[in-house]
């Protein structure tokens, strides 16, 4: 079962590949771009530094969606950039994780899935729809759709077993007797 604690260490690995992405990539389409990822590169400074000093304060808040709505915006302007599909997943993991907003982040996953289909992020990112749909949503038809989507593109994928058992589980709650 998928805990918070793994839900964390994903968002930690894709901010990881997110900032390893952008050092490897600044300079490849622009000035445009690069003023978009130097503003994005300083806006998760300025939430790392908030958001260690006083936590889930207002103005660390305002920061990060300040941030959520930089790497839309980005998505928005550069689709063809594989760092859009990064910053969906980024998006989605600061409305989902630090504004509670479900919803919106899982549409920012859903984005991802449905435009960027053979990123590396989009395994885990359908993983984590399903997860979301059922866990924290309830809605267990779309967790349904979201797993058999995973399955059908990754049949042998690392997370394809957990798929398969949360599956058989959808719905139910554990019973302790």
């Amino acid at each position: 079962m998928l805990t918070l604690r793994t839900i964390s260490k994903l968002f930690t690995y894709s901010l990881a590949l997110s900032i390893a992405l952008l050092t490897l990539s600044c300079g490849a389409a622009g000035p445009d771009r690069d003023r978009a990822v130097d503003q994005i590169d300083r806006l998760e400074a300025t939430v790392q530094v908030l958001m260690n000093e006083e936590g889930r304060s207002q103005a660390s808040l305002e920061q990060t969606a300040l941030l959520r709505d930089a790497y839309v915006n980005f998505a928005d302007s550069f689709p063809g950039d594989s760092l859009s599909a990064v910053f969906l997943f980024q998006a989605a993991m600061v409305d989902a994780d630090l504004h509670d907003d479900v919803r919106s982040g899982i549409g920012y996953l859903e984005r991802l899935a449905d435009e960027y289909p053979n990123h590396p992020l989009t395994s885990k990112t359908l993983f984590l729809i399903g997860f979301t749909y059922a866990e924290q949503l309830n809605d267990y038809n779309k967790a349904r759709n979201a797993y058999n989507r995973y399955l059908d593109k990754y049949p042998d994928g690392e997370m394809a077993e957990s798929v398969r058992i949360e599956l058989e589980n959808l719905g139910m709650r554990p019973r302790f007797d």
